[in-house]
């Protein structure tokens, strides 16, 4: 069993190194990076961790591309468990099981198969909720897989295994500088992109027409924090 990570990341220097070291002590393999055109110290952070560090700075952060060449790169090097994460979700494995070999052997799986795991959102008051419908892709890929932008499933597949319990435990929002920027990041991506029904589409063009303020009202709608 070989398994892998691939992550792509902009501007995530804050929590990256906690997250990367956390897939090290469950007992991942190898770590397949794409950093999506950071102005932080995010880069010099993965180059810790890894050597297959690609780099795409478009604009439109072409994210199915991109996690589709680094599940490839992952799969030609004979890793055969593969997990698409983002820097900010960290795995909790069902009850029982201390390592990701723990819990994948259980699957007893050889072929061809993947399942979806739920994320618990995580807010900087402590309160959490489940992210509902959301779901995140992990299993054993082929190279004809293509796993969708945000890595929420498998084109045209159906899920096959049950994640007996895993999770993602999801940090998204961790301070107002930085949710700020995530959500630049994420606004100035789509704007550019095919996707403009897309709701950070929608909020580019909110923002466009309030400034700041808008970012400032979206944090506390989404945290109950006030600036």
């Amino acid at each position: 069993m070989k398994i892998a990570v691939v992550m792509m990341f902009r501007d995530e220097a804050d929590i990256l190194a906690y997250s990367l070291s956390r897939w090290q002590q469950l007992g991942v393999d190898r770590f397949f990076l794409c950093d999506n055109g950071s102005k932080d110290e995010s880069a010099t952070i993965a180059r810790r961790f890894t050597d297959e560090l690609m780099t795409d700075t478009r604009t439109n952060w072409p994210g199915q591309e991109n996690i589709n060449i680094l599940k490839n790169r992952a799969l030609a090097t004979g890793h055969d468990w593969i997990f698409p994460a983002d820097a900010d979700e960290f795995l909790e494995l069902p009850d029982g099981c201390n390592t990701l070999r723990d819990w994948l052997y259980q699957y007893n799986q050889t072929g061809h198969a993947y399942g979806e795991m739920k994320y618990l959102n995580i807010l900087p008051k402590g309160e959490t909720n489940w992210q509902e419908p959301h779901r995140k892709v992990f299993g054993r890929f082929r190279q004809t897989d293509t796993i969708s932008m945000g890595n929420h499933l498998v084109i045209g597949q159906t899920p096959t295994l049950d994640s007996m319990g895993a999770y993602y435990k999801h940090y998204s929002m961790r301070s107002f500088p930085q949710f700020r920027q995530k959500m630049l990041n994420y606004m100035t991506a789509f704007a550019d992109s095919p996707f403009q029904e897309h709701p950070h589409a929608q909020s580019y063009r909110d923002y466009q027409r309030e400034g700041e303020t808008y970012l400032e009202n979206l944090w506390t709608t989404l945290t109950g924090c006030k600036l």
